[in-house]
């Protein structure tokens, strides 16, 4: 968990409850997957390994709803795939995404919130 010093800090979730994300996959397929960290650049997420997705499937990606709380939520977001594999041992498959378009004030809002969440979570820790 916490913050990294990138050109967009994210926010690495943990536990046994991760936050979930709807994604429209093709024009027939739509998919839940999990959110393991998020910055204001993009999305990792991941899947149960024994899926049908593929990484040619993600490379046209729609976020069509991620709800962060706080009246952010982001949707029908088009995503741009940067990395996918699969950890075999997890059997899971995990894909980073890009935004390839946010509004500029969403951005600086999803900003905002990872630092706020990062913040929160080093004050629970003292």
């Amino acid at each position: 968990m916490g913050i990294d010093k990138r050109k967009y800090p994210r926010f690495y979730f943990s536990g046994e409850k991760l936050p979930s994300v709807s994604l429209q996959v093709s024009s027939l397929k739509s998919i839940e997957a999990d959110l393991l960290n998020i910055s204001a650049g993009g999305l990792c997420l991941s899947l149960d390994a024994g899926g049908d997705v593929q990484a040619v499937q993600m490379e046209n990606l729609i976020v069509k709803k991620l709800d962060l709380g706080n009246d952010l939520i982001i949707s029908n977001s088009p995503m741009k795939l940067c990395y996918f594999f699969k950890a075999e041992n997890l059997r899971k498959t995990v894909f980073g995404l890009e935004f390839k378009r946010l509004e500029p004030g969403t951005r600086q809002n999803l900003k905002k919130l990872v630092q706020r969440m990062a913040e929160t979570e080093q004050n629970k820790s003292f």
